[in-house]
């Protein structure tokens, strides 16, 4: 059978080690078993997005009115007045007003608010901290009155500094999971909290595909969503689940949008049956081009230009396309005579003189059958109206009789779950052919165009093909 290739493209395309598992569960003899939001590992391979996941009612509690609490573990947390301002601004957003989708039959979900912040000058100390400390401290820091009574929406978000690992239940921060949340009987009360570790470092990688600060806000959205909609799962007192999939969280996981100026995760809607950002049709990454200026926060070279949804994903289109490819794809035709906004992910990619049109054409895969893969890819902004289609010409070269090796174009999400496979071949008829995707299903999304080529290795058969013209159109 053909050989499948596997693709990590760390930061931006790091795909996922798989979701939190659904049986996360009380601890025998009291406290919690804290529910993760898993990092994202270099070398997995591609999931598939979980359309058809149902969240169902369990009976447990939601937050109606979240109220958040910033606790800083000493005063070295990165991005402090950041944080305060998301949480200000998050709270009393469109994020929130389509959750109602989610009320109970005794709560009804609306806006939230940010309570304050505390920093904590004299949390425990070491360079690793868990779980059972976190919850003595917010419980120490509440019995003093530095923090406002647990109530039924009080929800403290506890923000680590640099150089602290967090373990839970035996996990660790930044090797097993980016942040999680969970909640603890105190007295006669619920204390319900997130836990934030610092995402510079080893979570760099895992969690987030933007600077350290929109990385700490997708992942605590993440898990204040998750809070709201599921407060009591560390003690078994289900709200709002799927066994297949998790929390409302997880099954997006690592997919980020934007909501005003603020980074956030995509969050999963039974409703629209889709990940989305808000409840007005713009699902993420509608809102100023994502994470700031271009797209993956700079890895696209500006790809998406300055604006919002549109702007973004119209500006720069006309830039440098000329012959057959184009449209809000950059360099499609390749007529620069270089690579420039593409990215080359690994092995042999390179412009050639064989084109469909034009002069050039780019090889996907080297003409000496070195083992390995060669790829390279584009991320898109995929207008969150109208209709926007994909073409592109390929021409294959494969002589492998036993097919190992393989030519593969993907459409992904920029997490790396895979959308569309486009094709999966070893062909080598010699001929220039057109492929035709409709983008238009994943509307106000980021979308990677992704192209490779595997060879086993073999000098005798070597694997490339010859990629041109490529183009987005968007009417």
């Amino acid at each position: 059978m053909p050989r499948l290739a596997i693709v990590s493209l760390s930061l931006t395309l790091a795909a996922c080690s798989g979701i939190v598992t659904p049986g996360d569960s009380p601890r025998p003899g009291g406290g919690s078993r804290a529910h993760i939001m898993p990092v994202r590992k270099a070398g997995a391979r591609f999931a598939e997005d979980a359309s058809g996941a149902q969240l169902t009612y369990r009976g447990g509690p939601v937050l109606s009115h979240v109220k958040i609490w910033s606790v800083y573990w000493g005063a070295g947390v990165v991005g402090q007045s950041q944080i305060d301002q998301f949480y200000t601004d998050i709270t009393q957003s469109a994020y929130f007003d389509w959750l109602n989708e989610y009320d109970t039959p005794n709560q009804n979900i609306g806006r939230g608010s940010f309570g304050g912040a505390v920093v904590d000058p004299n949390p425990p100390s070491g360079s690793v901290i868990d779980d059972s400390q976190i919850q003595s401290e917010l419980a120490r820091l509440i019995q003093a009155g530095t923090l406002p009574a647990a109530d039924d929406n009080n929800l403290y978000m506890v923000h680590f500094p640099p150089g602290i690992d967090i373990t839970s239940g035996g996990d660790r921060s930044c090797d097993v999971f980016c942040a999680y949340h969970g909640s603890f009987q105190n007295g006669a009360s619920h204390v319900y909290y997130g836990v934030i570790p610092d995402l510079g470092g080893a979570c760099a990688g895992g969690c987030g595909g933007g600077d350290q600060v929109q990385n700490t806000t997708s992942v605590a959205s993440h898990e204040m969503i998750e809070s709201v909609t599921d407060c009591q799962v560390a003690e078994g007192n289900l709200a709002w689940y799927d066994d297949a999939n998790g929390e409302i969280g997880d099954i997006c996981n690592g997919q980020q949008g934007t909501v005003g100026n603020w980074t956030i995760q995509l969050e999963w809607s039974n409703k629209a049956n889709s990940c989305i950002a808000t409840g007005d049709g713009n699902n993420g990454g509608n809102n100023g081009g994502n994470n700031g200026g271009g797209d993956d926060g700079g890895m696209n070279g500006g790809n998406n230009g300055n604006g919002g949804d549109d702007g973004g994903a119209n500006g720069g289109n006309n830039g440098g396309n000329n012959g057959g490819g184009g449209g809000l794809a950059q360099n499609g035709d390749f007529e620069t005579g270089d690579l420039s906004g593409w990215h080359v992910w690994d092995g042999q990619v390179g412009v050639v003189g064989e084109a469909h049109s034009g002069k050039f054409a780019v090889r996907v895969g080297g003409t000496d059958g070195a083992e390995g893969e060669s790829a390279l890819y584009q991320v898109i902004l995929v207008p969150s109206s109208g209709a926007t289609t994909l073409t592109f010409w390929y021409n294959l070269r494969c002589t492998d009789t036993i097919e190992w090796d393989q030519q593969q174009a993907l459409i992904l999400d920029r997490w790396g779950y895979l959308l569309d496979e486009v094709f999966t071949k070893c062909e080598n008829d010699g001929q220039w052919h057109q492929a035709t995707v409709d983008l238009s299903q994943w509307a106000g999304r980021h979308v990677v165009l992704y192209f490779s080529t595997y060879d086993d290795g073999n000098p005798a058969d070597p694997t490339n093909w010859l990629l041109d013209d490529v183009n987005v159109d968007h009417s």
